[in-house]
């Protein structure tokens, strides 16, 4: 996993699909945010070393082109998006016509200028030599200045240098010479950043803005192609997105598997170029508008055909019941048994709930039941806490009530998932200290355990022990528990109040510790170099549980700004979640909130476009589950509250790719699919060797374009994917290819974090197909 200031996760954001060295964060400290943004920004772009694709400009096209972007209002076929500010047309501020483009910014902020017309491969512009962008800027005061960046579809970026904006409430001309070093390419995108010298909030309006003497074609030129078909394996929602990603093609068919009849016809090709496929193009179809439930595949005018899919209304039934399930086999302290297990993956009960103290306190301390966080044996509060944050919201949002999933505590007339919930939140009860309301940060199998991977199970394990007790652990347990309260109220009013009560003593721990105390015994492993996202996160869950105001005034006071998705260790996104619940919360903080996360929605939404498999994660460790923490963040917050439809597609699209649409297509949900994955990074489960070895609904890290170099295979001659003879591992493998499954923890380890975000998108798009039915 990456760890970035603040200002450098902007930048990530930005270009997340870029390979380059990140060497100068520390010659900027004593710059304002708006200057290190764009010092990052320049830093960035010199320092990058990138394989681009090589274009040809076609021959022809029209030539001089002059694009209106805005004259009173935007160019059909543009898309716009706006971070940290808002964006409306003024009619009572004009230098032309009949409006002008006003800008309400914040200290920095910007906007991303997207041709639309690169979605269906008709409308291109090639920069000339003579190419320029134009327009007039009014500020509303003389400390603004602004940075152009010029995208080119290879996935270069041409910065154009900082200016200042002018007399403040003064119109003033601009007119800039795209760089020479961006003639005979095929422009992507441009962003315009802004910012205040003195960290204000500003706004400009602009006027007649053109890009002009560039040359128009209906091509992007020369570029190779991915080859085969790439669609879901497991199927396709009635309703839902349907797309898939292919080779290039004059038409394709959507054929009844049954009797080979033809059931639908498209030519729609939304062309995509993208280095995560080696700098090719893939040929993107979109049948959304079939709906007719059966299974099916698609031929395309080749003859080539895909893997058969299903399509229906009941499609996501199956992968959420694993995916619950999963969290059963990860259960600690417990016996896996027939006929729960429902195969061979079992292991005996050995009594370790009694756990070392740390060594300053010493003696022991009873602590039951939670999960396993990953393929290793130990469990770790911040991670833990997080899986549960997002079990408890797949429940408050989208209600899977089903209680017959076959779990020991199936047909108790509560939901499964609530189960399974509350045998999370009992291993965060015991890992409090209640003489003072603080929480231990990990529990970590010994030291002197036997830990030989192979050989290593529940079993042979000597015991465990608990680091101290920690500020962030404190508070990311504070805050699920008073979560989780709302949830058990009426269910089980009686837990609710002890999960309450837990989580008031930790808030009072924070309270009497304002200082950071970090992990000073045995096992540092997911150590949090700063509390102040957790105490966020802590006091919008107690203001949701208990409507008392110190919490609140701690929110509008103390938010520390989301810059990223949510994670072990940057809980923001998730306090905004929960403050957005609150029918008390402060109307202007909620209102600014919702601008936030919508505007991010409509990122994602956009960037689901640019990739040619509709992946909107990022490509470190544990890249599926950045695609699900984001679209779980901000786009199905759209969909359920502003009913935006694109934001729910996006999210489905997570699933179709995780389900088979990717460059290797390959369904990365264990006990699914023609092609998908058979083994794992898994310490007992690698002891016990079964056959099948891996237990149905285990999703690992996926694609990592940086692994890490000692990772390797167990035993290494197993067959993977990338390291086999098809992918060579080294760099010229493509991004989404740098997956191996075959024991490798830097692709195919699975974690309880990443696996309680898949139930969260799985019940949202399950509950969308059900209402439609």
């Amino acid at each position: 996993m990456h760890f970035f200031d603040e200002w450098f996760i902007l930048i990530q954001i930005f270009f997340y699909n870029n390979n380059c060295q990140m060497n100068f964060k520390s010659k900027i400290f004593f710059l304002s945010p708006g200057e290190k943004l764009v010092a990052g920004l320049l830093a960035f772009f010199t320092s990058c070393s990138l394989a681009f694709a090589q274009y040809t400009e076609p021959a022809g096209g029209l030539f001089p082109t002059n694009l209106i972007i805005f004259q009173d209002e935007l160019a059909k076929g543009f898309s716009t998006q706006m971070w940290g500010g808002q964006s409306v047309l003024d009619t009572s501020t004009k230098k032309s016509g009949s409006a002008s483009w006003r800008w309400d910014v914040a200290s920095v902020s910007g906007m991303h200028i997207l041709w639309g017309g690169w979605s269906q491969d008709t409308t291109v512009f090639w920069v000339r030599d003579n190419s320029h962008l134009s327009f007039w800027v009014q500020p509303s005061n003389e400390k603004i200045s602004f940075s152009v960046l010029l995208g080119l579809m290879d996935g270069q970026y041409e910065v154009i240098a900082t200016r200042q904006v002018g007399t403040a409430q003064a119109w003033k001309y601009y007119d800039i010479i795209l760089p020479a070093s961006a003639a005979r390419k095929p422009l992507n995108d441009i962003k315009i950043l802004i910012w205040t010298s003195d960290n204000s909030q500003a706004t400009l309006w602009f006027d007649d803005m053109k890009l002009s003497q560039v040359r128009l074609y209906a091509g992007k030129g020369v570029a190779g192609s991915i080859k085969g078909i790439f669609a879901d394996q497991i199927g396709y929602d009635t309703e839902g997105i349907k797309t898939f990603s292919a080779e290039q093609y004059k038409a394709y068919t959507v054929v009844r598997a049954s009797d080979n009849k033809s059931m639908y016809t498209g030519t729609d090709a939304r062309i995509v170029m993208s280095n995560v496929v080696g700098n090719n193009t893939a040929h993107v179809g979109d049948f959304t508008k079939f709906q007719t439930p059966g299974k099916y595949y698609i031929q395309l005018s080749n003859g080539k055909k895909s893997n058969l899919f299903d399509i229906g209304p009941n499609i996501y039934d199956a992968p959420l019941r694993a995916a619950i399930r999963f969290f059963y086999y990860q259960r600690c302290n417990t016996a896996i048994t027939m006929p729960y297990a429902e195969g061979p993956w079992v292991h005996e009960k050995v009594e370790k709930e009694l756990v070392l103290m740390p060594r300053s306190i010493g003696g022991t301390k009873l602590v039951r039941k939670g999960w396993y966080d990953a393929g290793d044996l130990s469990i770790y509060m911040p991670n833990h806490t997080y899986a549960c944050y997002w079990l408890a919201a797949a429940w408050d949002d989208f209600r899977f009530s089903s209680d017959n999933l076959n779990i020991p505590e199936s047909g108790n007339g509560v939901p499964d998932i609530l189960d399974e919930l509350r045998w999370g939140l009992d291993w965060i009860l015991d890992m409090q200290d209640t003489t003072d309301g603080g929480f231990f940060h990990n529990m970590c199998v010994l030291k002197n355990s036997y830990y030989r991977y192979g050989r290593t199970t529940p079993l042979t394990i000597t015991g465990y022990e608990l680091t101290n007790k920690t500020t962030a652990a404190t508070a990311s347990a504070s805050a699920v528990l008073a979560y989780a309260s709302t949830i058990f109220s009426e269910l089980d009013p009686s837990y609710a109040q002890r999960v309450r009560r837990a989580a008031v003593k930790g808030w009072e721990y924070l309270q009497a510790h304002p200082q950071q105390i970090l992990i000073t015994e045995n096992c540092d492993t997911y150590q949090d170099d700063s509390d102040i996202h957790a105490r966020f996160f802590s006091a919008c869950a107690l203001f949701l549980a208990t409507g008392e105001e110190k919490y609140n005034q701690y929110v509008v006071a103390k938010d520390p700004a989301s810059q990223w998705i949510s994670d072990y260790n940057n809980q923001t996104n998730l306090g905004y979640l929960l403050y957005l619940k609150s029918p008390r919360g402060n109307a202007a903080k909620q209102n600014e909130l919702r601008t936030l996360l919508t505007a991010r929605a409509q990122e994602a939404n956009a960037d689901r476009e640019k990739h040619p498999f509709g992946f909107v994660g990022y490509y470190y460790w544990g890249s599926l589950g950045t695609s699900f923490a984001r679209v779980g963040n901000y786009c199905l917050y759209d969909w359920r509250v502003n009913k935006n439809l694109q934001s729910l597609y996006t999210a489905e699209q997570q699933l179709h790719y995780t389900f088979g649409q990717n460059s290797l297509g390959f369904v990365y949900l264990s006990g699914f699919g023609t092609n998908g994955m058979r083994h794992s990074f898994h310490n007992w489960l690698k002891a016990l060797d079964a056959t099948p070895h891996n237990f149905p609904g285990m999703l690992p890290g996926g694609p990592n374009e940086n692994p890490d170099p000692n990772d390797r295979s167990y035993p290494p001659k197993t067959l993977g994917y990338w390291g086999d003879s098809r992918f060579p591992r080294d760099a010229t493998t493509p991004i989404d290819q740098r997956y191996t499954d075959n024991d490798s923890w830097s692709t195919n380890e699975i974690a309880v974090n990443q696996s309680a975000q898949l139930v969260y998108v799985l019940c949202a798009a399950q509950a969308y197909a059900q209402a439609k039915k």
